[in-house]
């Protein structure tokens, strides 16, 4: 899947939850060898989650990390559901948009977990920004985004 990124060029979509084959030199991931918990963090605003069926939106998040969100909703939203999730960020003078394809993985009585699958590279750019601006640890995220999501290694030396 593509898409426009802000800048007005094609962007490619990026699977949050790649790679899912070898590494060059024969390494994996530490996605494919280990269940990921992203460090999750607190933020509200506004947000939008579409599928197939329906279309809901909230302003109340329960948190969100570099791999999922929960949102709070009364509408049913099936486990498995295939979704796209709206993430307005608005500042002073502009207005941002995270996009990202998610599956729900979790349904409660007060909302829905959704698991990201796929985003183009701006909105993964701002969703790091927005998850290291709000962690009691950005350098726990920066760990997170580079050695779990991306599986780059540090280069020696770096932590």
């Amino acid at each position: 899947m593509t898409s426009l990124s802000a800048s007005g060029y094609e962007a490619i979509a990026i699977p949050v939850t790649f790679p899912t084959g070898n590494l060059p030199g024969g390494k994996r991931s530490k996605l494919l060898q280990e269940k990921r918990e992203f460090t999750r963090v607190e933020f509200e605003t506004a947000i939008q989650v579409s599928t197939d069926q329906l279309s809901i939106t909230s302003s109340r998040m329960r948190n969100i990390s570099l791999g999922g969100l929960f949102v709070y909703t009364s509408e049913p939203v099936p486990k498995g559901a295939e979704c796209v999730v709206n993430i307005e960020l608005i500042g002073p003078t502009t207005l941002l948009r995270i996009r990202v394809e998610g599956e729900v993985v979790r349904v409660e009585e007060d909302g829905v977990a959704v698991r990201f699958t796929g985003m183009d590279t701006d909105s993964l750019i701002h969703l790091k920004h927005l998850v290291t601006i709000n962690a009691a640890d950005p350098e726990k995220i920066r760990r997170e985004y580079f050695e779990d999501l991306l599986a780059i290694e540090p280069a020696s030396g770096d932590s």
